[in-house]
């Protein structure tokens, strides 16, 4: 993976999302940012942590916030958007990493190495994994999924969980954590070929139409020949008015207009250049 890759997961509670970051990470090579981008948060504001993991992925109430000069006074905003900015300049940097949830697929949609995945899973499988009674389990499960999905809500335009919004959403309970590790993997691993294989491409177009324009601009001079009268567009040699000899390089490929090709000898070069005979009105 030569390019940038950042891989945005966003999850139901319960579904494994988080130990599915931190498996692709370690597969990936790459950094996790989840809570752990905090601490670079909580640095720049010189306050502590665990002041700020109080309000991290948490909702704020519209009824008591205000935004002033662009800064808002819900401490909930604050910190979503103060990890919005960190993930923006990790992103700006070139840099690749793995992100869990703060609505990464969207604050970073515009970075052409984004993969936005969403976790979730059958219900009975979110239990399961929850270390609380059944019970208790159920009631923290849809307090927290209805936590995320305002606060998903409140910062994008597209639906927390919505495959829409999303390159790939998978079923955790299917095939388990390890597999479906095994197939977020494989499915990251081809689209990061793409990314190179599609670089790659515009470097060889790029060079190639970079080549074209240097040979084109440094062959067609010489074998543009006045008209009568010192007006371009008619060389003579039998050629019909408002014609002239252009040459163009075997690279370009591109003919501009219907034209008539024909050979002209460059006594310079010791070889024979490829030329036409296009329209050249209004010079």
């Amino acid at each position: 993976m030569s390019q940038q890759l950042i891989v945005a997961i966003g999850r139901e509670s319960g579904s494994g999302g988080l130990d599915i970051a931190h498996a692709l990470a370690e597969r990936l090579q790459l950094p996790l940012f989840d809570k752990s981008i905090l601490q670079k948060a909580a640095e720049d504001k010189g306050v502590s942590a665990q002041t700020l993991e109080r309000y991290d992925e948490r909702p704020y109430s519209p009824l008591f916030c205000r935004s002033v000069r662009g800064i808002s006074s819900a401490p909930e905003d604050c910190v979503a958007q103060m990890q919005f900015e960190l993930l923006r300049q990790h992103a700006n940097a070139g840099e690749s990493f793995v992100v869990l949830g703060r609505c990464a697929e969207e604050v970073l949609a515009d970075r052409e190495g984004l993969i936005s995945i969403f976790v979730r899973a059958d219900l009975d499988f979110r239990v399961k994994r929850t270390p609380l009674p059944e019970e208790e389990a159920l009631d923290f499960i849809k307090h927290q999924d209805r936590q995320r999905r305002i606060y998903h809500d409140q910062h994008c335009k597209g639906d927390w969980g919505d495959a829409k919004c999303y390159d790939l959403v998978i079923n955790s309970a299917r095939l388990d954590i390890p597999g479906t590790v095994d197939i977020l993997e494989q499915y990251i691993r081809s689209r990061a070929a793409q990314f190179d294989d599609r670089h790659a491409g515009e470097k060889r177009r790029s060079y190639v139409r970079a080549n074209a324009r240097k040979r084109h601009v440094g062959n067609a001079g010489p074998f543009l020949s006045p008209g009568p009268g010192g007006k371009r567009g008619n060389g003579g040699h039998g050629r019909k008015p408002g014609t002239s000899r252009i040459v163009f390089s075997q690279l370009s490929g591109d003919l501009p207009l219907p034209a008539r090709p024909y050979a002209k000898h460059d006594p310079a070069a010791g070889r024979s250049l490829h030329c036409i005979e296009a329209p050249w009105a209004g010079c």
